[in-house]
């Protein structure tokens, strides 16, 4: 009991609540997730859920191996500001819901990482792992408007040549000086 009180005051214990999200077969399935916060950085395997207006400046990592479903409640917007690492063996899948209109906007993430995507590891690859992408709207955006880097390197989606594949409405910007919307 104690130390559940330690990590519930240390801000480390994470919500759990029932959500909906569309399957490929256009059906509205139920599920028990973890809500994304500003302070999330890590994602082992299981669902998650962005369920309210989000802004999270670390760069959120999908641990080695882990398989991740990620549900975009309608109406809501999560700006991932470093973006997310799924490297080769992991996986990530992100489901909306019925009207499929939450967004994801991914910008600026670091320099040799993809926004979503690949990110290299101790020297190592960066080989990104399969991510799926089942609805909502993506951003992501690889810029050098703010000055970090004059060639920004790394994919936007992806990287390393693993499969990924698309059922929402994607839209990645690898031009150098644009600026993603607000």
């Amino acid at each position: 009991m104690l130390a559940l009180l330690i990590g519930a005051l240390a801000g480390t214990r994470a919500e759990t609540i029932s959500t909906t999200y569309v399957d490929l077969n256009g059906k509205t399935q139920s599920v028990s997730a973890t809500v994304l916060t500003t302070e999330t950085a890590t994602l082992a395997s299981g669902w998650y859920v962005v369920n309210s207006w989000l802004r999270n400046h670390n760069r959120i990592r999908v641990e080695s191996g882990a398989s991740v479903n990620l549900i975009i409640t309608d109406n809501t917007s999560f700006y991932n500001l470093k973006g997310m690492t799924v490297n080769e063996g992991s996986s990530l899948t992100v489901w909306g819901q019925a009207t499929s209109n939450g967004k994801w906007i991914v910008e600026d993430a670091d320099i040799d990482c993809a926004c979503i995507g690949g990110e290299p590891m101790d020297g190592g690859n960066s080989n990104s792992g399969v991510i799926t992408i089942n609805g909502c709207d993506i951003k992501a955006v690889k810029s050098s408007e703010r000055g970090r880097y004059t060639y920004p390197q790394g994919a936007a989606i992806g990287g390393g040549g693993n499969s990924r594949a698309f059922h929402g409405n994607v839209e990645d910007d690898e031009e150098v000086g644009t600026s993603p919307a607000e």
